[in-house]
C-alpha cells in the first residue's frame, strides 16, 4: 500500500471528531457571544438608570427601605432643595 493512501485511511477515522467538534462551536461560540452582548447592555442600562435617578427620589427610597427615619428625611430634603 501506498504512504499516502495509509495516511488518508487514518485521518479518517477521526475526521468525524472534527467535524462535531466545529459543528458544536458553531453553536456555542455565537450563544456565548449573544450573552455576553446581552449582559453588558444590562448592565449599562442599570448603571444609566441610576444616573439618571433624582436625589429626592432616592431620599424617599430610603425612608420607604428603612434606612433613615422621618426627621433625617425632612433635613435631607431642606438640604437637597
Amino acid at each position: 500500500m501506498d504512504h499516502r493512501m495509509m495516511m488518508m485511511g487514518a485521518h479518517k477515522g477521526t475526521y468525524w471528531i472534527f467535524t462535531l467538534f466545529r459543528g458544536i462551536a458553531s453553536l456555542i461560540i455565537p450563544i456565548i457571544l449573544i450573552y455576553l452582548i446581552y449582559t453588558l447592555l444590562i448592565k449599562k442600562n442599570k448603571n444609566t438608570s441610576k444616573m439618571l435617578e433624582k436625589p429626592i427620589d432616592r431620599l424617599k427610597m430610603r425612608l420607604a427601605n428603612g434606612e433613615i427615619n422621618k426627621e433625617e428625611f425632612e433635613e435631607l430634603k431642606k438640604l437637597i432643595d
